[in-house]
């Protein structure tokens, strides 16, 4: 199903990693910041600036990678849902489709037995807003059928 977006699957999981891996090297930083309070003044300003650098570029890699992630997985998951509609929406058209052709059918006076049937499962299933619609949709369908033939 995601077959087309793997690419963006492949760097969200990457930038998931990375965003995995943040928070104990922060800390990682900041245990070293807290150890350096402990040696002579010289070596604790020198560590403390190469710490606030790591971390003010620790910043920047963190904002890029989660940015990066939730642009990837929010991109692979609105297409997959426009797919999933895609597919929800043509089988509901191929069962309104299939539904018209029916109801259409049952207007013929030669299809008796079938119309008995018909009706006999069309009041057992669904509900009456369903019917109503695929009805209305039918009969547009039929006028417009009739219409397209007409000017044709």
């Amino acid at each position: 199903m995601v077959g087309p977006d793997w690419f963006y699957g492949v760097f969200g999981t990457l930038c998931a990693f990375i965003a995995g891996a943040q928070m104990p090297l922060f800390a990682l930083g900041i245990s070293h910041a807290l150890v350096s309070y402990y040696m002579d003044w010289e070596t604790t300003c020198r560590e403390v600036k190469k710490i606030a650098f790591l971390f003010c570029g620790g910043a920047v890699i963190t904002v890029t990678v989660h940015a990066i992630e939730h642009l990837s997985f929010g991109i692979m998951g609105e297409r997959l849902t426009l797919r999933v509609r895609e597919m929800m929406f043509s089988g509901k058209i191929y069962q309104l489709v299939i539904t018209c052709s029916i109801t259409y059918s049952l207007f013929l006076p030669e299809n008796f037995s079938f119309q008995a049937s018909y009706f006999n499962q069309f009041t057992l299933n669904g509900n009456v807003s369903e019917k109503i619609h695929y009805f209305v949709v039918c009969i547009l369908l039929h006028f417009l059928r009739i219409r397209c033939v007409h000017e044709s």
